[in-house]
């Protein structure tokens, strides 16, 4: 324990190849398209290539982050092949066609570029954090805050479970300089590259991407699968797998070894409760 002291996104078939993952075998065949929101994107990698070891002539390409939103408008387009949400169908998507499954639940938290003995923060120690703009880890080195947008899940989250976060996150959007990253992507980027950066950042990406950042307990609860499953931790993210009413057969496939053996294993792997 210590004391502190002190856009939506426009999509195109023709969207740059560089900054999309393709993975494929040199057969031609038809390409599935995976899309949605960039939490789930590192995790879903992992899953494309067992996926491909089994079936080596498909092509399947996972996208760049287009958030849960341009996702689910990028398959209704009939752009993508197969969504990823982090919330469920909003009416008028259902009526739209669209069919949506929860495959897993993973745990928003609290990540940053600083390596400490005693990686634990309170509720009370992050309102001091965020509203203050002004406090320092153990070491000294002074802590900067990355925020979220105010509609993002995160945000949501920490208002919701964290007493008095409201206001904390409104005086850090106050303060000249404090950075705000607009995709799951880019905030995990962030915190790796500003010194002394804290922010959040959910289980599943920080593990299937490999990021090199401190993880937090909060209020003593490490974010782990045990912590989500028994409830003991407050903040969780659900992950939705979404197809069109009439998918094609490699949607069908791989939305079948999702919710696999196979697939909850790699979920679990991943820091997700599967299902």
């Amino acid at each position: 324990m210590f004391r502190i002291l002190d856009k939506a996104v426009c999509f195109a078939t023709s969207m740059a190849v560089c900054f999309t993952l393709m993975i494929a075998s040199t057969a031609s065949g038809e390409t599935l398209r995976i899309g949605g929101t960039g939490s789930a994107l590192g995790t879903m990698k992992q899953i494309v290539k067992a996926f491909i070891a089994e079936y080596p002539d498909s092509k399947i390409e996972v996208l760049p982050s287009l958030g849960s939103g341009g996702g689910l408008r990028a398959l209704s387009a009939g752009n993508i092949g197969i969504a990823l949400s982090a919330r469920p169908l909003k009416d008028k998507e259902i009526a739209a066609g669209l069919e949506a499954k929860k495959y897993g639940t993973t745990a928003i938290a609290f990540a940053g570029n600083i390596a400490l003995p005693a990686a634990n923060l309170t509720n009370e120690q992050l309102v001091e954090i965020y509203q203050s703009g002004d406090s320092h880890w153990p070491n000294g080195e002074r802590i900067r805050v990355v925020l979220r947008p105010e509609r993002e899940t995160d945000t949501k989250l920490m208002k919701k479970f964290i007493p008095n976060m409201t206001s904390a996150i409104d005086a850090a959007r106050s303060i000249p300089g404090v950075p705000t990253a607009y995709n799951d992507q880019e905030i995990a980027e962030m915190l790796e590259r500003i010194p002394g950066s804290l922010g959040t950042s959910t289980l599943s990406l920080l593990l299937s991407e490999g990021r090199k950042l401190q993880v937090f307990s909060l209020n003593g609860v490490q974010p782990n699968r045990e912590s989500i499953q028994d409830g003991s931790y407050p903040m969780t993210k659900e992950f939705y797998l979404v197809v069109p009413k009439s998918p094609t057969e490699i949607a069908k496939k791989m939305k079948a070894f999702v919710f696999s053996p196979k697939g909850a294993e790699i979920l679990t792997k991943y820091g997700h409760l599967a299902g």
